[in-house]
């Protein structure tokens, strides 16, 4: 299923080849890469990483996105949901990368907002979630101002790319809670 979601500043794209060299001009950089497991160091890498997506994708349990800012049709980052379970009606929010430029916009926000929109009401899942390794005080940030719930600390959760072992926060939004967080949400985003 290939999906089109618009929003007010930007919408969010299917995948396609034909974005990488825009997806490249700004993914390339390191400081993106400093909390995520996955690293682009080069183009071969991007090729592989959309490779890599085209085959998750087709499972059925994946829905990648490009952010597009709707004004003049620059890509600005990349999002998904993933590991969709539909017998339980849950999956996970996170895989962003977004151009440093734009950190600290409502780029990121608007971008969840539409992918929770995605989940909640086309895919019907009864649960959304979100994790962030413990260093990573960005996510974890951005996780806290949608309004989900922190549920646990992951204790030794992932083996990091340096070497090290890190913890993880694992976060929430459920079916219930999701019209009184869509609304807080917008109005955030309304406001200048």
């Amino acid at each position: 299923m290939k999906c089109y979601q618009p929003g007010d500043r930007i919408s969010l794209i299917p995948i396609e080849e034909q974005y990488l060299d825009e997806l490249s001009s700004f993914s390339l950089n390191p400081v993106i890469w400093e909390h995520i497991a996955l690293e682009i160091c080069s183009r071969e890498d991007l090729q592989r990483w959309y490779h890599r997506t085209v085959e998750e994708t087709a499972t059925g349990n994946v829905f990648p996105f490009l952010i597009q800012r709707n004004s003049d049709h620059e890509i600005l980052g990349t999002t998904r949901i993933f590991d969709l379970d539909n017998p339980n009606k849950k999956a996970e929010i996170g895989m962003t990368w977004i151009n440093p430029v734009y950190w600290g916009s409502k780029i990121n926000t608007e971008a969840k907002l539409l992918l929770m929109r995605f989940a909640f009401y086309t895919l019907r899942l009864n649960r959304v979630q979100f994790r962030a390794d413990e260093r990573n005080l960005r996510s974890l940030k951005a996780i806290t101002k949608l309004g989900a719930t922190l549920e646990a600390k992951l204790r030794s959760f992932k083996q990091r790319r340096d070497g090290s072992v890190g913890d993880s926060y694992l976060y929430s939004i459920i079916s219930s809670e999701w019209p009184e967080i869509e609304a807080k949400l917008l109005a955030y985003l309304s406001a200048e």
